[in-house]
């Protein structure tokens, strides 16, 4: 249940406006700084080619993820703003509130989530427009494929990192966290730990070793992949937010 007061928050929220902006500006950059070097290739082909759907795959899968670092940076000060403010004592003695007020925040990443990646793919037009001569999006299939898929990845990311503030209740732990999590730290380790002692690999099913890792959207194996991980991961972390949720106190 979208709660009215998390909707109007979100929408007279200033510094996401700034935080869109800010990442525009870095991506078109980026953009520039790479039509200063040789162009690299992604599967035979060289990077300033790619349609936009191959292109958005490209950029998302490189680590450490600025979207999610993002998408950190909003989770955590949209949660902790309520903290601040002192609201949540209002409804923290009310059992179906603290779960209306976790799909709330829930809904509001999504339109978060939304909102960045619409971002991605504005700043990486007028990129790839002014710097790579390129502005083809390829098959309409193939792109909303990609942005579906990317979507709904980086929303159960956005629910993890809710968990996690919703656990430890510290900004600066918080970002810390999922900063961390950006870099692919855990995935990195884990999947050195099963080449080196040849166990079965588990790696490729966590969460954001999936979204760093290149997928071809029009594989329908790479999309039964990605999809499934993105759902258990947005409902595991969602059960356990409200589970923790319910257990809070005023402390």
């Amino acid at each position: 249940m979208l709660n009215l007061l998390d909707l109007r928050r979100f929408g007279r929220n200033k510094p996401m406006i700034v935080l869109l902006l800010v990442y525009c500006l870095f991506q078109v950059f980026g953009i520039f700084m790479q039509s200063q070097y040789p162009p690299a290739e992604v599967n035979g082909v060289s990077v300033p080619a790619l349609s936009e759907g191959e292109f958005m795959q490209h950029t998302l899968s490189i680590a450490p993820s600025w979207v999610l670092i993002y998408l950190t940076v909003f989770v955590v000060a949209f949660y902790m703003s309520e903290y601040n403010a002192g609201f949540y004592k209002n409804y923290i003695s009310m059992r179906r509130a603290r779960i209306y007020s976790v799909l709330s925040k829930i809904a509001v990443q999504a339109l978060f989530t939304l909102l960045l990646l619409i971002a991605v793919v504005l700043s990486d037009v007028v990129g790839r427009f002014w710097f790579f001569g390129n502005s083809s999006f390829g098959g309409v299939g193939l792109f909303t494929k990609v942005l579906a898929v990317q979507f709904l990845l980086h929303w159960a990311f956005s629910v993890l990192v809710l968990c996690l503030i919703v656990i430890v209740r510290n900004m600066l732990t918080g970002v810390i966290a999922g900063i961390v999590l950006s870099f692919n730290i855990v995935g990195m380790a884990l999947s050195a730990l099963e080449t080196a002692i040849g166990s079965p690999r588990i790696s490729p099913y966590l969460l954001v070793n999936t979204i760093v890792t290149p997928q071809d959207m029009g594989n329908g194996g790479d999309i039964l992949h990605a999809v499934p991980v993105a759902a258990v991961f947005a409902l595991l972390f969602a059960a356990i937010a409200v589970r923790r949720k319910l257990r809070e106190d005023l402390r």
